[in-house]
Formats: structure tokens, sequence, C-alpha cells
């Protein structure tokens, strides 16, 4: 496939994925629902029986009640439905989140395919340039059009790439350092309505490193959130950030500090910073109920990240204060 399919292929799984959590979310609520009308049943039968024992006398069976049969049916069969859908629309959730991962891998490797190619051809134009000087002009116009082209496509790898591939690469040593951290909850917040290829990677190698068989951090099903009015990420340039209530515990803290610098020691730019109590009401006005200053707020015993844009430089100055 061309990179323009794959680009089509991952707008069009993510918008087949985000229609599938709509129907989770419908079935969940069947599942709600039928407990209650399963509740009442329950309540009523009680009361009908409570009944009959405190009038101490024995009577002709009274005739069922059809209502209640069909409350105690209809809860049950939403019940059913609901496990039903939630099994359903989870596997297939999962099914187009690997697809999705497939297709960024091979947009990954066609562009840097085309960057490699790019670069041979500069080169070629190059030796041409010295064995032949009486051709210098034409080589010198080809020249500047292949490394016009290297820069072009090697900018598009570093915004398609890097990050999750620093990450995978250091995989070991990232799970290692927050191994000790085990069963701290976090969530994975996704920037915007739709994440480009190069974050939705990251989004999900960070759930994969960080969850039950990475570092053994506790997330909650589906492990991310998303802020709808984040533009960027963590700075108007982009960057990640880590966050967490200023009235969080110490292990919660210390947690989110071994993430950011986990995270900046392999030069993925991420911001720490705490939410605090003050100012929250404005917050909510200017950056909505789903950001994840409001996240922290709602659930000090949680580490909030959020996967903003690769700035492509050291946001926050780890390098510096880590020089040794």
């Amino acid at each position: 496939m061309d990179e323009l399919a794959l680009r089509t292929l991952v707008a069009s799984l993510e918008a087949s994925r985000s229609s599938d959590h709509w129907w989770l979310e419908f079935c969940t609520a069947l599942v709600a629902i039928g407990v209650l009308f399963e509740v009442i049943f329950v309540l009523w039968e009680y009361v009908d029986e409570l009944h009959d024992f405190r009038r101490g006398v024995v009577h002709t069976p009274e005739k069922p009640s059809m209502l209640l049969f069909a409350v105690g049916l209809l809860g049950a069969g939403l019940v059913a439905i609901g496990v039903a859908g939630e099994f359903r629309f989870e596997a297939r959730i999962e099914s187009k989140e690997t697809h999705i991962r497939k297709a960024n891998d091979e947009l990954f490797l066609l562009l840097s395919k085309q960057a490699g190619e790019a670069a041979a051809s500069a080169k070629t134009a190059h030796d041409e340039a010295d064995a032949v000087k009486t051709e210098t002009d034409e080589l010198t116009i080809r020249l500047g059009n292949a490394a016009k082209q290297v820069g072009i496509l090697e900018q598009d790898v570093r915004v398609q790439g890097p990050r999750w591939r620093l990450l995978e690469e250091n995989k070991a040593s990232f799970i290692e350092a927050l191994k000790p951290f085990a069963g701290q909850r976090f969530t994975v917040v996704k920037c915007g309505l739709m994440s480009p290829a190069e974050q939705e990677k990251l989004e999900q190698d960070l759930l994969n490193f960080l969850g039950k068989q990475g570092a053994g951090w506790a997330m909650e099903s589906p492990g991310y959130a998303r802020w709808t009015r984040c533009t960027a990420g963590a700075s108007s340039v982009g960057g990640n950030l880590v966050i967490f209530s200023s009235t969080a515990d110490k292990s919660v803290k210390d947690a989110a500090g071994a993430l950011d610098d986990s995270l900046n020691k392999i030069e993925i730019s991420t911001i720490i910073v705490p939410s605090l109590p003050e100012g929250r009401q404005l917050e909510i006005q200017f950056l909505g109920d789903d950001s994840p200053w409001e996240l922290a707020a709602k659930d000090p015993t949680a580490v909030i990240l959020l996967v903003g844009s690769n700035p492509m430089f050291d946001l926050a100055g780890w390098k510096k204060r880590h020089k040794k």
C-alpha cells in the first residue's frame, strides 16, 4: 500500500473504533439497566413473601403476576444482551487497535524507505559532481533537489515515529525503572479528537509497557481518556504532560516523578506539574472537565499522562538539569 492508502486506512479504522466504543458503552448501559430490573424483581418478591408471612394464614396460591414475570425476564434479558455485546465490541476494538498498529508500522517503514532512497540519490549526485567538474551547474541543481527531498522525508519520519521507537528500544530499562511502583493507578490521555499516527503508536506502547504485562501499573479499562480541547499537548509546541493531584500521597508523587524521569531520560520530552485546587473552576471553564488537571483533581490516587505532539527538542530542560 502507498502512503495515502495507509493514512486513509488508519483514519477509517480510527472512525470505526470510535463507533465500537459507543456501542460498548451502550451495552454497558444495558447491563446496568438489566441489573436494576433484577433488583426490582427481587425486592418485589421479598415484599410479597413478607406480606404472606405476616398474614400467618394458609391460603390458596395467588395467580402469578405477569408484570413481575415481565420485569424479571426483561432484567435478565438486558443483562445477557449487554454482556454479550460487551464481549463482542471489546473484541472488535482490540482487533482494530491491532490493525491500526500494523498500519502505523507499515507507514513508518514506507517513509523510512523513501528517506533512504532519497539519501542514496543525494550521495550519487554528490559523487558525480566530484567526478565530472564540467557538469557542476546541473549536478548542483540535482543535489539541491535531492537534499530538499531528504529533508522533507526525514522531517516526516521524525514526526511519524521516533518517540515510540525510542520507547521500544529502551523498553527493558523503562519497565525496570517503573516496576517499584507496581499497582499505581494511571490513565493515558489522548490529545484532541483523533491522535496522529505517531502519537497513537506512542500511546499504545505506553499502555502496554506500563500495564499488567509491563511495569504492573493498574489501569481502568480501556486505560485511556480523551481531552477534547487539547491542541498540541503539554505546551503550544507539544510535548507530554505528567500530572498528579497536589493532595496525593507521597507514593503517587514518587511514581509520577519516576515516570517523568524515565521518559525524559530516553529523550521523550515530558513536563511534570501538580494539579492545584486553587482556580479549579476557572480551569474547568477554559480547559473543560475532561482536562488532565481535572482528572487528577478528581482522582488523587492516579497519575495522569497526556501524550502530545513531538516538540523534537528538550521541552522541559531535563538534560540541562541532569547534566553531569
